[in-house]
């Protein structure tokens, strides 16, 4: 054999090895991705307002709308959810979101309890969560602060949007860190800009605007899709004395986000659903992927079935076995016994 050939043998086999003994999870899901953006704006007064969408929307996208106009109050269009509405305030500041079906156009009407002037910012995410927004914070100065925001998902990879709006001052500067900002300045300005951070809470910092004026700002988060992991596979059980043991295998895949939480699920007849049964334990899936029920009765056959739960999902039902424990009795005989003719006492 040659010194080439011995060579590629070594390195296959640490190759193999290390893949063995490293076995690192799925990717997460990365942020949601901006796929498309647009900016409009009424300069008459009007209770109609035309809101000009991103381009290219398709079913399952998140849609989000900035809104500001003056001492007016929003109507929410149908099939929208409303995030945040100020009311007849001056800056006054709408913000709303849809889960796309494809079939929005190319336009959105809002209209207002009163004519007015107003300025619009509109985005398209794909692989997005319904989007979090934070208490809105008012002032008076040249810095609208966008206050910090801590979603409920947890630590994630998310799109934050920071938003201002003022009584018609232009955005010098943007926070820190957040790029590709966009302004519409009218009768009432509106500004954003926006950054990709994994992190449980964000508190963008200030803009800055030409003069010191009246404003609103709020934070926006934007989480990735919520895909559950893959259900565990290979679940087992062994009957043992006074408990039973099982044991599964990792899921495949981990979804959007890496596994926390293992979920093991108890019943005495078959079940599919989790409403069927009960939730014995739930633990970290650092912990491994064993567990001893103690608390299963003698003689009471037990269906089992194992969940797995990840940032913002729990999986589907792993596969089903049952067992029951042993009661670990002695079983002593007493008086005689006659073995080929002999008594035995």
């Amino acid at each position: 054999m040659s010194k080439l050939t011995s060579a590629l043998l070594v390195y296959t086999m640490l190759v193999s090895v290390f893949s063995t003994l490293f076995a690192f999870p799925d990717t997460v899901a990365a942020a949601a991705v901006v796929e498309a953006t647009n900016t409009s704006a009424e300069t008459l007064a009007t209770t109609s307002h035309s809101v000009a969408l991103p381009a290219g929307i398709a079913a399952g996208d998140e849609l989000l709308v900035l809104f500001s106009a003056k001492t007016v109050t929003f109507n929410l269009p149908t099939g929208w959810t409303e995030l945040y509405n100020s009311g007849a305030d001056d800056p006054g500041l709408f913000v709303i979101r849809r889960v796309a079906d494809g079939g929005e156009g190319s336009t959105l009407t809002v209209t207002t309890g009163g004519a007015q002037k107003s300025d619009h910012v509109s985005y398209r995410f794909s692989g997005a969560a319904a989007a979090e927004i934070s208490t809105a914070a008012t002032g008076t100065s040249v810095n609208p602060d966008p206050p910090s925001l801590t979603p409920a998902g947890g630590a994630l990879d998310y799109l934050w949007l920071a938003i201002e709006a003022n009584a018609g001052d232009s955005a010098s500067a943007y926070p820190t860190s957040y790029t590709n900002g966009f302004e519409v300045i009218g009768d009432a300005g509106i500004a954003s800009a926006r950054r990709e951070l994994n992190a449980a809470s964000e508190n963008p910092g200030t803009f800055t605007i030409a003069a010191s004026n009246v404003w609103k700002a709020v934070t926006v988060a934007v989480p990735p899709e919520s895909t559950p992991a893959d259900p565990p596979t290979g679940l087992t059980t062994t009957s043992n004395t006074g408990n039973v043991s099982l044991s599964w295998t990792t899921p495949a895949s981990t979804g959007s986000s890496n596994l926390e939480t293992y979920g093991v699920w108890r019943a005495t007849a078959p079940f599919t659903a989790t409403s069927s049964a009960t939730l014995i334990t739930s633990f970290a899936t650092s912990t491994g992927t064993t567990y001893s029920d103690t608390s299963a009765s003698h003689g009471t056959v037990y269906y089992y079935r194992v969940t797995a739960t990840n940032a913002t999902a729990t999986s589907s039902l792993s596969n089903q076995k049952s067992s029951s424990s042993n009661s670990g009795r002695v079983i002593r005989l007493t008086g005689s016994l006659r073995v080929l003719g002999a008594r035995l006492r």
